[in-house]
């Protein structure tokens, strides 16, 4: 009988244990609140038609009307029940809500990692609460990114089982890296899975090095055999995802550009690429970290924090001593003034008050951030301290090579320092460390963050590197240093606590490593501006404010005279104590990082010394590690409440479920369409009754008149389109089809159909669009729609119809000018159609008189119409033109369909009575379900089979030990 060996697993439980409750203490509102983020608030309005199909049918829609004219239901929301990793995923968070959820994951993911290297369990524990509490981490969970931390919650494990499967067991290592990839896949970020990729690379390079160094050619073979079967194995659990979204793909903006032309708003900011496969350079790069802005790492302020939020974003709130001080100094400035008290009257500006409530904290590049990546000083001490203790070969010229690739890439140098990192590679190689291939992929993956910052090396892997130019904002790239720094800063503490006699004979490499760091930071709190660049002069909200105080007192005669100087005066207060005050919050994290440098050398100096056990040491770096990420934590996600008792950051879980309020202006559309087709009235009102009755609870006013809404969107075919934010909101898609929606990957052709709106018949396209209502939205303060107003659009041409004319083109150029403004383009007349489907057009002689179209049925995935004429006819359907998936039938016979007005779908109809049908399915979906299935089942029972020969103390799971060193 096998005995379990309490002694060795009971570290584990506690540690687990510890994270376990520390996850549902810090997010303990979750079990009766849902965070208030943007983002999942977008997926709910762009999801909706699709739930409500799957909650009426019990299947998936696989497409959706709801946004952008129609696309694959895939790219938004869908189930995957033939993945059994989401079981796998149930177990492992215990069914917890999120962020609890998530949190637990980022916990264990880095632990799985630490224990893959044979850290102590402890040591472990610290290392994973440090990752976990990265502020890139709570910001990603307050914006609603959840899938994208999920996705890097599990990214640590993969490399963890990686590095375990070349310098362990093989074969434990490869199923756990096998289960571990598969789960990723499952969290559905394509993108960080491609970064875990990239450092799968790069470390491999030195397992590569390694093996051959030591003519393990057949141990290479196999183990890299293991991994590739396992990425394959993993990445085919996923594949109904991936298959959809790679042929999607190959439509959208990520793929192939079909225009030759720009459009005038292209040509005015010149910002297109000339890359015919993939996003534009522009594009890619739109968010990219800043050069100096990589410092965040230690100073969290340094840039001000973030600025998405007008009232959680603000000086006073994430700064509100400094904040405080800025008032002061405000009031005592304006104390010889007295415009204060002419804009305060009647509850107007209180101008001592405004900076700190109207500005708002970010002032970096990135234009929109919610916050910056902080890692922490600790942990990046502790990295530095890892590569000053590794005692490879050639280890200093390394160091030195290093610091010259940095200078080089501040410099702009990309072509010396791309051959830096290969002469870093190759001593790396020599040096036979691990460490250095880890801050090697750091540093790359850094200098890919800076995107345009850095555009030379940037483009270099835009161009070259297979699959790269596919994803946009680089800065998510910086979820590698987020895993990387804190993996070095706690290798740095298991070599302290291993091997402490060598440590203690090199003591002056922590007092040099130590004392740089301490000097650095001193000098940035006494003159910051000597490392950073500060803005000057007024900021864009000053400026705002100051056109508008000089204008109020233009308008009036009497007060030009009295107070022009005065407001001139204020403004060069106000630019000068908001430099000054960002001076004073760079200069509080100088003084915080210098205090926690020496907190870290103390510690360590002391264990050196056996003044203090290990114990002691990691009790006191944990208390300090919560200390130094905790309050930046808070500043972007937080259990406050404001003064009427509600969450900043949560609400409800009865208000989250309904996201979107039914306004007059919407109820203003339903009676529209009831008074057209009073049939409507009924059917609703029938399915309501039905729906209560099959509640648990009977359904409030509110739910009710959503509800309304989704019967009315089933029951017919129309699309509204609100051009205040044609692609930037969903609340639009919630109740309705909407022209537009919220999406980072939209279908090419109608991206191109905005882009050139403004040069094109813009009534002919909204009316081949099927475009019958006009939405204007009206927000509070908080962002939240508050009025709804409606301008219908009488001449939409509705879900079909048949044309007069077709004309033909030679290209997609011609296709979309073929549209232009002046070209006397009738969409209800006339068809145009690429040379490419001429022979499909057999319709001649102009529309029968006694023709006739019309919709029969509507349901995201299938389309049924009703056609009669006396002759051929050239049909229109105002659907999107979508080759992989829409299959056309003619009386349940397949029939052709072409493309038409460069967006549309057309079809030749034969002569007589007809039923015209177009279904969507695809393989991604169903062969990819049961291949999913399969694959996913296999990793289960190998992981299950792991886990009993583990608990048999079989062979096969032997533990190989390992005598590489890491440092």
């Amino acid at each position: 009988m096998n005995k379990i060996n309490w002694t060795k697993i009971l570290p584990h439980v506690v540690a687990l244990a510890i994270l376990l409750i520390f996850s549902i203490i810090y997010f303990y509102p979750a079990f009766e609140n849902s965070l208030e983020t943007h983002d999942i608030t977008m997926y709910q309005g762009m999801s909706k038609e699709v739930k409500d199909f799957r909650d009426k049918t019990g299947t998936e829609a696989l497409w959706t009307g709801a946004a952008f004219g129609g696309m694959p239901a895939d790219q938004i929301s869908i189930r995957k029940d033939n993945n059994l990793m989401r079981i796998a995923y149930e177990v492992m968070t215990f069914g917890l809500p999120r962020p609890i959820s998530t949190l637990w994951l980022l916990f264990i993911g880095f632990y799985i990692l630490l224990m893959c290297l044979k850290v102590d369990p402890w040591l472990a524990l610290l290392g994973a609460i440090g990752f976990g509490l990265s502020s890139n981490f709570m910001i990603g969970m307050q914006a609603g990114h959840m899938t994208k931390i999920k996705a890097v919650a599990f990214m640590p494990a993969v490399l963890g089982s990686f590095i375990y499967t070349f310098r362990g067991n093989a074969l434990k290592g490869g199923i756990l890296f096998t289960f571990f990839f598969a789960m990723q896949w499952w969290a559905n970020h394509p993108q960080i899975s491609y970064y875990t990729m990239i450092i799968i690379g790069v470390i491999g390079i030195y397992f590569l090095g390694e093996y051959l160094f030591e003519k393990k050619y057949g141990d290479l073979g196999k183990k890299i055999g293991i991994i590739a079967a396992g990425s394959i194995l993993a990445m085919l659990t996923s594949l109904p995802g991936l298959w959809g979204t790679y042929e999607y793909s190959k439509h959208t903006i990520r793929g192939e550009n079909f225009l030759t032309i720009k459009s005038q708003a292209e040509m005015a900011k010149d910002s297109a690429s000339d890359a015919k496969d993939g996003l534009d350079t522009d594009y890619i790069l739109a968010w990219s970290y800043g050069t100096g802005e990589t410092f965040t790492f230690v100073f969290p302020s340094l840039k001000g924090g973030g600025n998405n939020d007008p009232e959680l974003k603000n000086l006073e709130t994430l700064f509100p001593s400094r904040a405080e001080q800025l008032t002061e100094q405000m009031t005592a400035d304006l104390s010889s003034l007295s415009v204060d008290e002419l804009f305060a009257q009647g509850g107007g500006l209180n101008l001592a008050e405004l900076p700190a409530k109207a500005e708002r904290g970010y002032y970096g590049q990135q234009g929109l951030t919610n916050g910056p990546v902080f890692i922490g000083v600790l942990l990046c001490l502790m990295a530095l301290l890892s590569l000053v203790f590794s005692d490879g070969k050639l280890n200093w010229i390394l160091f030195g090579v290093t610091v010259l690739t940095i200078i080089s890439a501040f410099l702009q140098m990309a072509g010396v320092v791309l051959f830096l990192f290969v002469v870093l590679i190759a001593l790396s190689i020599w040096n036979r460390r691990l460490i250095w291939f880890i801050t090697i992929a750091t540093l790359m993956t850094v200098m890919l963050a800076w995107g345009k910052n850095f555009i030379g090396f940037s483009e270099l892997f835009i161009k070259y590197f297979p699959m790269y130019s596919k994803f946009r904002a680089v800065t998510m790239i910086l979820v590698v240093s987020n895993m990387l720094i804190p993996l070095m800063g706690v290798l740095f503490l298991s070599k302290l606590i291993k091997d402490r006699e060598k440590v203690k004979e090199n003591m002056l490499k922590l007092y040099i490593g130590s004392g740089i760091v301490a000097f650095a930071t001193l000098i940035v709190w006494l003159n910051p501006t000597a490392f950073f660049h500060l803005p000057e002069g007024l900021s864009q909200t000053g400026e705002m404010y100051q056109n508008y105080l000089t204008q109020t007192i233009q308008q009036n005669p009497e007060l030009k005279s009295q107070f022009s100087s005065q407001v001139s005066q204020y403004f060069m207060d106000y630019s000068e104590n908001l430099r000054e005050f960002r001076i004073g919050i760079i200069k509080d994290d100088a003084l915080k990082a210098f205090g926690f440098t020496a907190v870290l050398f103390l510690l360590v100096f002391l264990f050196v010394k056996e003044k203090i056990s290990k114990f002691i040491m990691l009790g006191g770096l944990g208390v300090f590690l919560l200390v130094d990420l905790i309050p930046v934590d808070l500043k972007y996600l937080n259990n406050k409440k404001d003064e009427a008792g509600e969450y900043h950051y949560w609400e409800p879980k009865e208000a989250h479920q309904l996201p979107f309020n039914v306004l007059p202006g919407d109820n203003q559309i339903y009676d529209m369409e009831v008074s057209e087709q009073p049939w409507i009235a009924d059917s609703v009102k029938k399915e309501l009754t039905a729906l209560n009755s099959n509640s648990e609870v009977p359904l409030d006013n509110q739910a009710r008149e959503v509800a309304k809404f989704s019967v009315l969107n089933r029951l017919t075919n129309f699309r509204v389109a609100n051009f205040q934010g044609l692609t930037s909101e969903s609340r639009t898609s919630y109740f309705y089809k909407s022209l537009g929606g919220y999406h980072g990957a939209k279908l090419r052709r109608i991206q191109d159909i905005f882009d050139f709106f403004n040069e094109l018949e813009i009534e002919q396209i909204l009316n081949m669009m099927n475009v019958k209502y006009m939405v204007q939205y009206d927000y509070t303060e908080s962002n939240k729609v508050k009025s709804v107003g409606v301008n219908p659009n009488p001449n939409a041409l509705g879900p079909v119809w048949i044309v007069d004319k077709v004309k033909f083109v030679e290209s997609a150029d011609e296709e979309l000018m073929s549209m232009k403004k002046g070209s006397g383009f009738n969409a209800g007349a006339e068809a145009i159609v690429g040379q490419e489907f001429k022979d499909q057009i057999t319709a001649t002689g102009g529309k029968s008189s006694d023709a006739m179209v019309a919709m029969k049925s509507y349901s995201p995935n299938k389309l049924v119409y009703e056609f009669s004429s006396s002759k051929d006819e050239t049909v229109i359907f105002s659907e999107v033109f979508y080759p992989y998936g829409w299959k056309a039938y003619i009386d349940d016979q397949p029939a052709p369909y072409f493309r038409a007005n460069y967006i549309l779908r057309g079809m030749t109809v034969p002569q007589g009575d007809h039923t015209i049908t177009f279904e969507y399915d695809v393989p991604a979906y169903s062969t990819g379900g049961v291949i999913s299935l399969l694959t996913s089942t296999l990793i289960i029972l190998l992981l299950l089979s792991l886990l009993f020969l583990i608990y048999k103390k079989h062979p096969l799971v032997t533990e190989d030990e390992s005598s590489e060193l890491i440092l």
